[in-house]
């Protein structure tokens, strides 16, 4: 059983202890439901597990708290609500407790707030690399130039000179980090750039320099700041430049670039037409600035989307799923405070009023983004089966190529490889990029590489769906072995039975004398014939009955090739025989006395049954040259001969001293005796 409360540890424990927890799942866990959680989030820490718990010894347990993701999201939450208070005490103070919020002065907190809610919760899952730690830097930039800009709403007439001076540089200041923090981002995510430490230096030099000129009234000209972050928007497009040429290889950057770049060239980019060119240019903004702040949450919401689609700074659908609740708390706190103070209404119905509306309008817009934004691939077990049919019963030499085929029509992935197999079960591998399929239909181990044509990475719905996909393959596969071992069973009953039956019949037709004795012989042939091919069941014989319809066949043939003939005329038992086992022994010895004819140049044939207590007996002898036994696997007769035998479930032996001699043993269990 998978130790799932190792995954409750692996996200509320120390980083230091994450390695040997990691490790532990990989060695205890095998439930296909946490393959996509290890392979995305596991794996990193396993690797490292040794270099890790040896900080762990050195650290006390105060230390050990501070390095969760838990902690850390709660300084993220303990700063935002320190800087959203400051803007508060410093209205309040300013307007001696009288003050109006403004609607836009909520816009802006939800923004800010919002903001550095996503960027802080991505960092403090990730907080060692450097992509999130840009992108907390940019959520932020985000949370001061919005709160500066939320102060003004509420107190701005009220501030002095002074402040409202320091108010507007921290906006100013906020806005132009932001840019930087873009630009540091999209240089070493999706893929590092070279010399990227030195462009970044670079670009951050020269906007601190062009920002302190600003500031210090050295360059005089009223949209200078607007200028900074044109510049800024204008190099990190080319960044996006510059990493799209430089990972146009790799379908995971692309995928990257598409939703966390496309989020910021359109959040970003409408606040530059709207607001920042219009007023470089010293025009009037086309919007209200505080609406256009709203422009960079779609940042932070498109880098929410990306991921969950293409597990952005190596996360995934577990992570985004615990922001929707996150959100959604967030969301009814938000209502109840907004009906308490807007609607004359006490705490308990302004609650319930809030969980009405999420319950509403929350949840159907949730699954709505869920369904489409995030284009969620459900193969119905219609399409799996079809796709399992088409390649289980293709001819064998296409059989290979149809599933190849199957895979291709289900998961489009850019490539698929030929690997060394290593497994019997599906996995995911490469953080997403490809899913190992074992060896099935004909066809070697498969590597697909790169799902949906390289615009998304494989996950545990689709490990899922081809662990399924598999174990109906192989399913099939058992069914199509299984009919083709019958037909093949079948064809060689029909063939013995031919060589046996039918041949000795048209032999002993052949060197009949008689005109009439030859017709019924003839038509005798063709009824078994018919029997053969369709298989009829005959209904239980006394051996004594068979054998003497057999003694007059036998006796014409040998008559018909001048060999004497010496066969009792009552065989002596009263054994009863099923028709399946009535059939092989008279094949049997129907076979026993062709070979003679043809081969053995025999004056006489023999037969003789002794019925024993567990067994019957049974001797055919000839007194010709008998056989070569280096040759006895050629031809169908003695072959046949032994597989009849095996059908009686007896054993059959020769000799060929003086002649050759058969002696097959029937034990009593396949027979019954007679009343």
């Amino acid at each position: 059983m998978c130790p799932k409360g190792l995954f409750l540890r692996l996200l509320s424990g120390p980083d230091c202890q994450r390695g040997r927890v990691g490790h532990a799942i990989q060695q205890g866990c095998h439930d296909a439901a946490f393959d996509g959680f290890a392979n995305e989030f596991v794996q990193p820490y396993a690797g490292r597990r040794h270099a890790v718990d040896r900080n762990c010894e050195r650290l006390p347990g105060s230390h050990m708290m501070m390095q969760t993701p838990f902690f850390r999201q709660v300084l993220i939450l303990l700063f935002a609500i320190l800087a959203t208070g400051s803007v508060f005490a410093l209205a309040y103070r300013a307007a001696e407790g009288e003050l109006s919020f403004p609607p836009l002065f909520w816009w802006q907190l939800f923004t800010g707030n919002g903001a550095i809610a996503i960027s802080g919760w991505v960092w403090s899952l990730r907080p060692g690399d450097l992509a999130p730690r840009f992108f907390l830097i940019s959520g932020v930039s985000t949370l001061v130039f919005t709160l500066a800009v939320a102060g003004f709403s509420i107190g701005g007439t009220l501030y002095s000179a002074p402040l409202r001076a320091g108010l507007l540089m921290i906006n100013q200041a906020g806005a132009i980090l932001f840019g930087i923090a873009m630009i540091g981002l999209f240089l070493v995510y999706p893929a590092r750039l070279p010399h990227w430490k030195r462009w970044l230096a670079a670009a951050a030099s020269i906007f601190s320099i062009w920002a302190i000129l600003a500031f210090t009234g050295v360059l005089t000209h009223p949209g200078v700041i607007h200028r900074i972050t044109l510049t800024e928007m204008i190099l990190i497009m080319l960044v996006l430049v510059f990493q799209y040429f430089h990972s146009r290889h790799d379908p995971r950057a692309r995928a990257i670039l598409i939703w966390l770049g496309g989020a910021v060239a359109i959040g970003a980019g409408l606040f530059i037409v709207t607001v920042a060119a219009p007023n470089a240019f010293g025009y009037a903004a086309l919007v209200d600035v505080r609406k256009a702040f709203g422009f960079f949450l779609i940042i932070y919401l498109g880098c929410a989307a990306g991921l969950l689609r293409y597990r952005l700074f190596d996360l995934g659908d577990w992570a985004f799923r615990a922001l929707f609740y996150a959100l959604l708390i967030v969301l009814i706190i938000a209502l109840d405070t907004f009906i308490i103070l807007v609607l004359p209404l006490d705490q308990g119905p302004a609650l319930a009023l809030s969980l009405l509306i999420v319950t509403l309008v929350y949840f159907p817009i949730r699954d709505t983004l869920l369904q489409r934004l995030f284009k969620r691939t459900n193969l119905s077990d219609q399409r799996l089966l079809q796709e399992v049919i088409n390649t289980a019963f293709a001819p064998k030499d296409l059989r290979a190529g149809q599933w190849r085929q199957s895979l291709q029509s289900l998961f489009r992935p850019l490539e698929i490889r030929l690997v060394e197999p290593r497994s019997d079960l599906v996995a995911i591998g490469e953080e997403g990029l490809t899913l190992y399929l074992p060896e099935l239909a004909d066809s070697p181990a498969l590597e697909l590489r790169y799902l949906w044509n390289g615009q998304g990475l494989f996950g545990p719905s689709q490990a899922r769906t081809a662990q399924h996909l598999v174990e109906l393959m192989r399913r099939a596969e058992e069914s199509r072995a299984a009919h083709e071992r019958g037909v093949s069973e079948e064809r060689i009953r029909i063939a013995r039975d031919i060589h046996d039956n039918i041949g000795a019949q048209l032999m002993a037709a052949l060197h009949s004398h008689e005109a009439g004795r030859k017709d019924v012989m003839i038509r005798e042939s063709l009824s078994d014939l018919r029997n053969i091919i369709n298989n009829a069941p005959a209904n239980a014989e006394l051996i004594s009955d068979m054998l003497a319809d057999l003694r007059g066949e036998t006796a014409e043939r040998m008559a018909a090739s001048g060999i004497k003939l010496d066969w009792p005329a009552h065989p002596g038992t009263s054994a009863i025989l099923m028709p399946e086992h009535s059939q092989a022994l008279r094949s049997l010895i129907r076979e026993a006395a062709s070979n003679t004819i043809r081969h053995a140049r025999a004056s006489r044939f023999s037969f003789a049954l002794t019925d024993e207590d567990a067994q019957i007996v049974i001797v055919l002898a000839d007194d010709g040259t008998g056989f070569d036994a280096a040759q006895f696997n050629t031809g169908h007769g003695l072959p046949n001969m032994k597989s009849r035998a095996r059908l009686l479930g007896g054993e059959i032996r020769f000799s060929t001293e003086g002649g050759t001699r058969i002696v097959v043993s029937i034990p009593k269990a396949v027979s019954r005796t007679g009343d």
